[in-house]
């Protein structure tokens, strides 16, 4: 059984460009024992109503990274090839989605074309709705391709409205918590790992992503670490609980400013006033 709705979350202040527009939260109802296929269905629905909220024609639509993010791409495909929308350029915020909407059909665009994007639709890891800012992170482990954190901020900060996707109610937390990817430059991730080793001691531990993922036994990733094309190494910082700076509580916008005071820092995934709207696809009724 599905249903899928539009909920206002409350007063919130969103980006200054979307002042106007109240938040909502799109819940989808999954059947529990449903097969793959019919919960890709359900996610195209809930896709649907998403695509026929904030897409119009000659819209240009930025695409983030997930599954999620291919059931918009998949409605957009649709509603494009039928006429339904005309003229709409998608941005993709990685070499997936870019992939994922040529196969599909949909016309690929970027930022150099179009500077302004008119609405992004990101899949998330973990995000807080009950924060009027919205907090969420994104980039934790991808596979076999990793996240592009340094586009998917550039596609977010060129965007009228941005539109997070969340693939179930464990990823709404209460305070975020675990993995927080941080992008650094190859030749001075030592540097700054050490750095944010000694801002999050003793909340955290620094682990350098390699190309595989995670590996227990080498948490340096001496062997085969992830490098990006761009020279760039990830490192994760590891929270055995909620998101603390120097052992103490504080906000995500006072981490973040933390992280980016760093030498050798690039990007990172925790994002601050950034969503406009947040939609959660879910089995379990939200209250």
């Amino acid at each position: 059984m599905f249903t899928s709705s539009l909920m206002q979350l409350g007063e919130a202040t969103p980006p200054s460009v979307w002042q106007s527009q109240p938040k909502f939260r799109c819940h989808m109802r999954r059947a529990r024992q449903a097969q793959a296929s019919a919960e890709r269905s359900d996610d195209y629905k809930c896709a649907e109503d998403l695509v026929g909220k904030f897409v119009q024609s000659n819209s240009v639509v930025g695409l983030g990274t997930g599954v999620l993010v291919n059931a918009v791409i998949d409605c957009l495909a649709k509603k494009t090839s039928t006429g339904l929308l005309q003229n709409v350029r998608c941005i993709p915020a990685s070499d997936v989605s870019a992939s994922e909407a040529a196969f599909q059909g949909v016309t690929v665009s970027s930022l150099a074309e179009h500077p302004t994007v008119d609405v992004v639709f990101e899949e998330v890891d973990e995000i807080v709705l009950q924060d009027p800012e919205l907090p969420f992170i994104a980039g934790r482990l991808a596979e076999p391709v990793q996240p592009n954190l340094v586009r998917m901020r550039e596609l977010l900060a060129a965007s009228k409205c941005n539109v997070m996707l969340v693939d179930g109610v464990d990823q709404v937390a209460a305070k975020l918590r675990g993995v927080l990817p941080v992008v650094v430059d190859a030749d001075l991730w030592e540097d700054a790992g050490e750095a944010l080793d000694d801002i999050f001691i003793p909340d955290a531990e620094i682990w350098r992503r390699s190309r595989a993922g995670y590996d227990p036994a080498d948490p340096r990733a001496v062997d085969s670490p992830y490098l990006s094309a761009q020279g760039h190494n990830l490192l994760d910082i590891k929270f055995y609980g909620p998101l603390k700076l120097f052992g103490e509580q504080a906000s995500y916008q006072k981490i973040a400013e933390e992280i980016e005071s760093l030498d050798g820092v690039i990007a990172h995934g925790l994002f601050v006033n950034v969503a406009s709207t947040a939609a959660v696809f879910t089995n379990e009724e939200l209250t």
